[in-house]
């Protein structure tokens, strides 16, 4: 229970201090990861969206992100939450894209949006041809699935190679 807790804090802490910034910057977005014990919870979706409305942030500016680590749920669950996030205009991406065999299994069965390639395939991508390789097949499957392709680099060498082999370069609050 003291998970669920901690990732409500973590998300209303998230929504609170983006809100004030949209402020100052309109369209302002946050990508907040979602733990397994989060999706696991019905009251999940009903708990976030009432965030939202309290600290009046658009649900369309908030992304979650499924991490790896929900893979041991079953997949109707999460499935079923991930549904009504986007039902509600909430975006959803998956995290840690290509650490796991379980991450394309549950990027193919849920309705996401896009995949956040993990930070060591992008670490390094200059001087390392296999991973350059692996990313850019990354992208060009996400872009032949209309998915959107992440990265939280913004380290400046990282970046001008992700963003010529075309990743699009979000980061999280």
């Amino acid at each position: 229970p003291a998970m669920y807790e901690l990732g409500n804090y973590i998300m209303r802490t998230a929504i609170s201090a983006a809100s004030e910034f949209a402020k100052i910057k309109p369209g302002f977005f946050i990508n907040v990861n979602a733990s397994s014990e989060q999706l696991e919870k019905e009251c999940f979706v009903e708990d976030t969206l009432a965030i939202l409305k309290e600290y009046d942030f658009p649900a369309s500016q908030l992304w979650i992100e499924i991490t790896e680590r929900c893979r041991d749920l079953p997949i109707s669950m999460i499935k079923k939450t991930v549904t009504a996030f986007r039902e509600a205009g909430i975006h959803i991406t998956m995290d840690d894209y290509g650490t796991g065999s379980s991450s394309s299994q549950m990027m193919l069965e849920l309705p996401v949006e896009g995949v956040k390639i993990d930070m060591f395939f992008v670490k390094d991508i200059l001087e390392e041809k296999k991973k350059q390789a692996l990313v850019i097949g990354m992208i060009n499957f996400a872009n032949a699935a209309d998915l959107r392709a992440i990265s939280g680099s913004s380290t400046s060498p990282a970046f001008r190679a992700i963003t010529t082999l075309g990743l699009s370069v979000r980061m999280s609050l």
